[in-house]
């Protein structure tokens, strides 16, 4: 399985599971275990996290020690705000707005 970077979306191999603390992309050397990069992070969340007990970081680009990370499959957003404009175009048109 590959797995895309959040940032570049290039496949991140060679990677050693569970992922470290010190895991970096090599085409863009961002880093891995933070949070962009978890399967509970949600960008449009007050507090990025839907892990309600996870203490949410300063940083959600920066890497961290959260007890609940889980390496998200899917993380590259490259087309989401597409799907995003999608949905709200639904919305709209259902509400007549």
């Amino acid at each position: 399985m590959k797995i895309p970077c959040y940032q570049c979306g290039k496949p991140l191999e060679g990677m050693i599971l569970p992922v470290s603390r010190r895991e970096e992309c090599a085409h863009c050397r961002v880093e891995i275990h933070c949070c962009r990069m978890c399967l509970h992070y949600r960008k449009n969340r007050h507090q990025w996290c839907a892990e309600d007990r996870a203490e949410p970081p300063s940083s959600q680009q920066s890497a961290n020690f959260c007890d609940y990370f889980a390496l998200n499959t899917a993380p590259y957003g490259g087309d989401q705000g597409d799907a995003d404009r999608d949905a709200l175009d639904k919305l709209s048109s259902l509400f007549g707005d």
